[in-house]
Formats: C-alpha cells, sequence, structure tokens
C-alpha cells in the first residue's frame, strides 16, 4: 500500500514538474528566440549565460537541490576539460548550472534533434556526436577541439551514453582527454552521484531531493602526448 501511495505521489511531482518546465518554456524561450537571431555573438554568449542560471530555476521548481562538494579545488576562471559520469538527463541541469564559466558542450546527437533544446544547442555552438559512426565522429571532435582552441571550457559525458548501472564509472571514449592532451590543458573530474535516482533515465519520474555532485582535482596533461591516453583514461 506505502509503495502505491508512493509511486502516485511521484506521479503527481512529475505532473508539477511538467507544468513548472512548460512554464519557463513559454515565459522564457520567446524572449530568447529573438535575441539569439540578431546576428549578434556578445548577445548569445548572454543568453546563453543566463541559460544557465535558468536551470538551475528548473530545478529549484522542481523541488532539486543541487549540492556541489569540494568546489574549492577547481578554478572555473581556468580553460579546462570537465568529464563526468552519465546517469540521467537531469545531468545535463546539474553542470549546466554547476560549471561556473562559460562553456560548450558536446552531447548525444539525438537530443540536438529535440524540439527546441536541439536548436538552442545548436545555436550556441554546442556540439552534437553520434560516436558510432566513424567520420562524424571525427568531425565533432575536430569541432569541439576547435571550440576550446578559442579558449571555451569544454565538457563531456565521455561514456557516450545514460548508464544505470550499480557503478558509477564505465568504460570512456577517447575525445575528452585527446583535446586536455592536444592543449596541454587540466582535466576536471566530476561525479554525479544522485540524479539516476532523482530523474530515472528509463522513466518520466521527477522526485525532490538532494542532487550531489563532486568535484576532484585538476588533473595536469602538460608534457602528456597521446601515447598517454590509455593511462590518462
Amino acid at each position: 500500500m506505502r509503495k502505491k501511495i508512493n509511486s502516485f505521489l511521484i506521479f503527481l511531482w512529475t505532473i508539477w514538474c511538467s507544468f513548472a518546465i512548460l512554464t519557463i518554456t513559454i515565459i522564457y524561450i520567446p524572449a530568447a528566440f529573438i535575441l539569439v537571431n540578431l546576428n549578434s555573438k556578445k548577445l548569445n554568449k548572454k543568453v546563453e549565460m543566463f541559460s544557465y542560471k535558468i536551470a538551475g530555476i528548473i530545478m529549484l521548481l522542481w523541488g532539486i537541490i543541487p549540492v556541489y562538494k569540494n568546489k574549492k579545488v577547481v578554478d572555473f576562471k581556468r580553460h579546462q576539460v570537465f568529464v563526468g559520469n552519465h546517469r540521467s538527463y537531469l545531468d545535463a541541469f546539474m553542470v549546466v548550472y554547476g560549471i561556473k564559466c562559460y562553456k560548450k558542450f558536446i552531447g548525444m546527437h539525438k537530443v540536438f534533434n529535440w524540439f527546441i533544446i536541439g536548436y538552442f544547442a545548436k545555436k550556441f555552438n554546442h556540439v552534437a556526436v553520434k560516436r558510432e559512426d566513424d567520420k562524424k565522429r571525427t568531425s565533432s571532435f575536430d569541432s569541439i577541439l576547435k571550440e576550446a582552441k578559442l579558449g571555451n571550457s569544454v565538457c563531456f559525458f565521455p561514456e557516450g551514453k545514460i548508464v544505470m548501472t550499480p557503478e558509477l564509472i564505465h568504460d570512456f571514449w577517447n575525445g575528452a582527454f585527446k583535446v586536455a592532451i592536444k592543449l596541454q590543458i587540466p582535466i576536471v573530474p566530476f561525479t554525479l552521484i544522485d540524479t539516476g535516482f532523482l530523474f530515472p533515465p528509463d522513466s518520466i519520474r521527477i522526485r525532490p531531493g538532494l542532487s550531489r555532485c563532486y568535484w576532484h582535482k585538476p588533473i595536469s596533461t602538460k608534457g602528456l602526448t597521446l601515447n598517454d591516453l590509455p593511462k590518462l583514461k
């Protein structure tokens, strides 16, 4: 009986969460759409930076409290590569809001086909990747490398997909580490703990609660070459 009640309450909460994000979309997206189509790079950047705050507002309305541990070990003003595990679509909200700097993301190609999200991801020059296709994967790597060369920090989920198993970390693709080595910039690992429970990837159910992200000490790539790639991963 208790399980059924709990399931029903989560269902009601999910309806509220859907209403909340729909309201934000109706209020914010039309204005953002107009601004990003004024063909001003400076204005686009401001809209993108403000969108990071919107992610925090959405989590607050969802009753999800982001908690970032070990913040002092990361200097967000530095040029670096962020890498972390991937357990939920909530991960994107956590890192967009939590990485306190201008950054570019590389994400699954199917996300870029989503209405609104895909449109703005392309407008903001984030990079889609289809890892199963060698040519498209190479093209995506060149695009994110170009963004990193411009001085932008970049963020990867190097597992390449959402993985919900008891293990928090799985095999990594090479892209994030190749960017860091080629540009000789540090890698900042992060670990997301609760996102898969609060927003499971296999169902549309959202729970309120704490969502923890642990920042880890940056890993220097100074002097490393691509021969060091396996060890760095």
